[in-house]
């Protein structure tokens, strides 16, 4: 029995590795692909080809965005004009992953963050990722509008569930201060 589970466990541990392996392998021959075709595509000044091959990558491969830009990007040697518009063509065919283009792109290509920040605000209707849309958080308060004040937390005191731990007594009073008879000493004349 200890034998047979020690070799289940073995097996087991073997196929997940193959399949992180095959899906590490598929990841790097498309990327190669891309690198390539967009190097030839470059090599023809044929931006719209570059873009279209962006997009039909991202489209059949949608959770290889990043490497599909990247590889775009580097293949293309892309200006930053360019790199903006694969990032646009990346997040028209996957909309989901269009920050994680936006922050792939940025990583190859910092000199043109100003640029693919531009296409992603446009995008995402001038919202930036992450941030909380307009109708409100709804971790909020209920009842609590976007341009409210932040409401005070706690009870209110003396309401419900205001009241202190410590039930009130009398006011703390300061103890009397007991002098000491003064007892004259009988020894000296």
């Amino acid at each position: 029995m200890k034998k047979s589970l020690q070799m289940l466990l073995l097996s087991l541990a073997l196929g997940i590795s193959a399949e992180s392996y095959a899906a590490t392998a598929d990841s790097v021959k498309v990327a190669t692909a891309v690198k390539n075709e967009a190097a030839e595509k470059a090599a023809d000044n044929d931006d719209a080809g570059i873009i279209s091959l962006v997009k039909d990558q991202v489209a059949l491969n949608p959770d290889l965005t990043c490497e599909i830009v990247k590889a775009a990007i580097l293949g293309s040697k892309a200006d930053s004009d360019l790199v903006a518009s694969i990032v646009k063509a990346a997040g028209e065919a996957a909309p989901k992953y269009l920050s994680v283009a936006a922050d792939c792109a940025g990583a190859v290509a910092p000199d043109a963050k100003g640029a693919i920040q531009a296409v992603v605000s446009e995008m995402s209707g001038g919202q930036q990722p992450g941030e909380v849309a307009s109708e409100g958080n709804p971790l909020d308060f209920p009842g609590q509008k976007p341009g409210d004040p932040p409401p005070t937390v706690g009870p209110t005191p003396g309401g419900p569930g205001g009241f202190s731990v410590i039930p009130p007594g009398p006011p703390v009073l300061v103890p009397p201060v007991i002098v000491p008879p003064i007892i004259p000493d009988v020894t000296t004349p």
